[in-house]
C-alpha cells in the first residue's frame, strides 16, 4: 500500500531551458527537485515551469529502470498563494499540451542522435573511400605536406572563435543580439588570425626546411575566414537540436569535395588536390548553412553581453587547448625528425585505425551522457547502466581492434600502392591505442556525468606529457613504430588510472570493471586471428573475394562465440533493437 505523501516545495529560481513548444508561450523551464514519495522504491522529481499566466509543475515517478516516465502536470491557479513564492504538489488537472511537447522534445532528441550518426557516419565512409583512391594517385609526401600545414591551421583554430559558438547554444535570453554579436566577434578574430597566419607561413617553411609549405599554408588558412561565417548558423541548428538540417550542409559538400579532389589527382596537380578538396568542403559547407538557417546578422554592440559570452567560451578555449596539442604533438616530432614522407603514412595509418573503434565509441557517448546525467543521483542504477555500456562496447570495439591488427597488413597490400607498405606496423600499433581509446571516452563521460569534469582533464595533461616529453626521443630511436607504441602505451597507463577512478566513484572495484573486458578480449584474440590465419593458408589474401570474406568471416564466427559464452552480452545486444528499446521507454 502507499505510504502517506510528502509535500515537495520547488525553487523559485530558473536553471533550465524550456522546449521550442513551450517557448512560444513565454515558458521556461525552472529548477527541479526529487524527495521520496512514500512509495517503496519510488522517487517523485519535480519540474517547475513559469509561464505568463501561472506556474505548471511536472511530476515524474521513477520506479523501475530503465527510464523515469511522465505521469501528469499541475497547473497553479492564477494568484493562488502557491504560484507568489513556491508551488508545493496538490493541485491534479491533466494537461495534454503539455505532455505532447514533453513527448515531442524527447522525440526530436532522439531523432538528432540518428541524424547526427547518419551524417557523421557518411561522411567518414565517403572520406574514407576517397582517401584509398587519392592515396593511390598521390604519394605519401603530398599527404605529409597537407598534414603539416593542417597542424598549424589547428593551432590557430583553437582561438577561432573563443568558445562563443558554445556560448551561443548554453544562453536562453536575447538569442538574437548574442548571435550577431558572435558573427561580427568571430569575423574579426577569424581575419586576425588569417593574417597571423600570413606571417607565420614562411617562418613554417624555414623551420621545417620546405618552401612549399608557405604556399599550402596560406591556402588552407583561408579556411579561417569561411569557418567564420559558419560559426551562428552551426550553433542556431545545434541549440534547436534541428539536426536534420545539417545533412545537407555537411553531406554534399563532401560528395562534391570527393569529386573535385580525384578529378585533380587524375589530372596531376598533387598536392593542390588534397587542398582544393578540403576548400571545397569548407566553402560549400558555409554557402548551405546560410541558405537552411534563417539567420542574418545586425550590427550592434553591447559590451556587457559580448563580456558575458566570453566569461562562457573561455573554459571552452582552455580544454581546446590541451586536445589540439596532445592530437598534434605526435605530428611534430614526425614531420622534423622523420620528414613529410613519414608524416603523409603516420597520418593515414592513424586515420584508418582509429575511424571503425573510436566513432562508435564517440557515438555511444554521445547517447548515453543523458542517460548517466540523469541517474547520478541513483548509484545503483547509474553502476547499473555505465556496466551495461561499458561490456557493450569493449563486445563491438574488440573485434574491431584485433580485427585492424590481423588484416591491416593484407588490408595495405590489397588496396593501395607498395610505397605505402611502411603503413603496416604503425596501423597495427595504432588499432590498439585506438581500443584504449574508445574505452576511454566511455569512463570521461561517467565522470563528467557525476560532476568532476576537471578529472578528465587532468588525464588529458598526463597523456599530454608522456608524449610531449617522451616523443621526440621515440621518433629518434625508434622511428614511427616508437612513437605509436608509445601512445598505446601511454592510453593504456591513462585508461588503468581511468578505470581506479571510475570505480571509486560507482563504488565499484577496478579489478570488476576490467572482469567485464575479459570475454570479449579473449574471443576477438582467439578467433579472429585464427580466421586470418586459417584463411590465409588455404586461399591466400591476395584478392578482394578471399579478404572480404576473411573479414566477415572472423566476424561472424566471434559473435557466435561471444553470443554462446556471455548471456549478458547476448541480452545487451537485444535491447539495443530499435522495438525493444522504444518498448522500453
Amino acid at each position: 500500500m502507499p505510504g502517506t505523501r510528502k509535500k515537495t516545495t520547488i525553487p523559485t529560481r530558473c536553471s533550465h531551458r524550456l522546449s521550442s513548444t513551450w517557448s512560444t508561450v513565454g515558458a521556461r523551464f525552472c529548477s527541479f527537485s526529487a524527495a521520496r514519495t512514500g512509495w517503496t522504491g519510488s522517487t517523485r522529481k519535480s519540474l517547475r515551469v513559469v509561464t505568463p499566466n501561472g506556474w505548471l509543475e511536472r511530476r515524474i515517478v521513477t520506479k523501475s529502470p530503465p527510464f523515469p516516465r511522465p505521469i501528469i502536470f499541475f497547473p497553479c491557479p492564477n494568484g493562488s498563494k502557491a504560484c507568489s513564492g513556491s508551488a508545493t504538489t496538490g493541485w491534479r488537472a491533466t494537461s495534454p499540451d503539455g505532455l505532447q511537447s514533453m513527448s515531442f522534445g524527447r522525440k526530436k532528441i532522439m531523432a538528432g542522435f540518428g541524424w547526427v550518426a547518419l551524417s557523421r557516419y557518411a561522411n567518414r565512409l565517403l572520406g574514407f573511400v576517397t582517401t584509398l583512391i587519392l592515396a593511390r594517385l598521390l604519394s605519401p609526401e603530398d599527404f605529409g605536406l597537407v598534414a603539416l600545414a593542417a597542424m598549424m591551421v589547428e593551432i590557430l583554430k583553437i582561438f577561432k572563435d573563443m568558445g562563443l559558438g558554445q556560448a551561443l547554444i548554453y544562453r536562453r535570453d536575447r538569442i538574437e543580439e548574442a548571435s550577431s554579436a558572435v558573427f561580427f566577434m568571430t569575423l574579426t578574430l577569424n581575419s586576425s588570425l588569417f593574417l597571423l597566419a600570413l606571417l607565420l607561413a614562411p617562418l613554417t617553411a624555414g623551420f621545417f626546411e620546405d618552401p612549399r609549405i608557405t604556399s599550402v599554408l596560406i591556402v588552407m588558412s583561408t579556411n579561417l575566414l569561411w569557418m567564420s561565417l559558419g560559426v551562428v548558423p552551426n550553433a542556431l541548428v545545434r541549440k534547436e537540436i534541428d539536426f536534420h538540417k545539417l545533412i545537407l550542409p555537411e553531406v554534399a559538400p563532401v560528395v562534391v569535395g570527393s569529386v573535385v579532389g580525384i578529378v585533380l589527382a587524375f589530372m596531376g596537380y598533387g598536392v593542390w588536390a588534397l587542398v582544393v578538396r578540403a576548400l571545397t568542403v569548407d566553402i560549400l559547407m558555409v554557402l548551405l548553412l546560410w541558405r537552411v538557417v534563417p539567420f542574418r546578422p545586425h550590427l550592434n554592440f553591447d559590451r556587457a553581453l559580448v563580456m558575458e559570452l566570453f566569461h562562457y567560451g573561455k573554459f571552452i578555449v582552455g580544454t581546446s587547448i590541451v586536445a589540439v596539442a596532445l592530437y598534434n604533438v605526435d605530428k611534430f616530432y614526425i614531420s622534423k625528425i622523420e620528414g613529410l614522407t613519414a608524416l603523409g603514412v603516420y597520418t593515414l595509418a592513424f586515420s584508418i585505425a582509429n575511424m571503425p573503434v573510436t566513432e562508435l565509441g564517440h557515438l555511444i557517448c554521445r547517447v548515453m551522457f543523458p542517460v548517466f546525467s540523469r541517474l547520478n543521483d541513483d548509484l545503483p542504477r547509474l553502476k547499473e547502466a555505465f556496466m551495461r555500456t561499458f561490456r557493450f562496447t569493449a563486445a563491438v570495439t574488440f573485434p574491431m581492434a584485433v580485427g585492424i591488427m590481423s588484416f591491416g597488413p593484407a588490408l595495405v597490400d590489397l588496396m593501395f600502392e607498395p610505397r605505402w607498405a611502411p603503413m603496416k606496423r604503425p596501423l597495427q600499433i595504432l588499432a590498439l591505442a585506438a581500443l584504449m581509446r574508445s574505452l576511454s571516452v566511455i569512463l570521461h563521460e561517467l565522470i563528467r556525468a557525476l560532476g568532476e569534469p576537471g578529472r578528465v582533464q587532468r588525464f588529458t595533461i598526463y597523456r599530454l606529457v608522456a608524449i610531449g616529453g617522451l616523443g621526440g626521443p621515440a621518433v629518434l630511436y625508434g622511428g614511427l613504430e616508437g612513437i605509436c607504441w608509445l601512445i598505446a602505451g601511454t592510453y593504456f597507463l591513462v585508461l588503468l588510472r581511468e578505470v581506479g577512478a571510475g570505480g571509486s566513484m560507482l563504488q565499484v572495484a577496478g579489478g570488476e570493471l576490467l572482469a567485464a573486458l575479459l570475454r570479449p578480449m579473449l574471443a576477438a584474440v582467439l578467433v579472429i586471428p585464427g580466421v586470418y590465419w586459417a584463411v590465409r593458408a588455404s586461399l591466400g589474401m591476395e584478392g578482394a573475394a578471399t579478404f572480404w570474406g576473411g573479414v566477415v568471416l572472423a566476424s561472424l564466427v566471434y559473435a557466435l562465440l561471444l553470443s554462446a559464452v556471455d548471456g549478458e552480452i547476448r541480452a545487451e545486444l537485444a535491447r539495443f533493437l530499435p522495438g525493444r528499446y522504444l518498448r522500453q521507454k
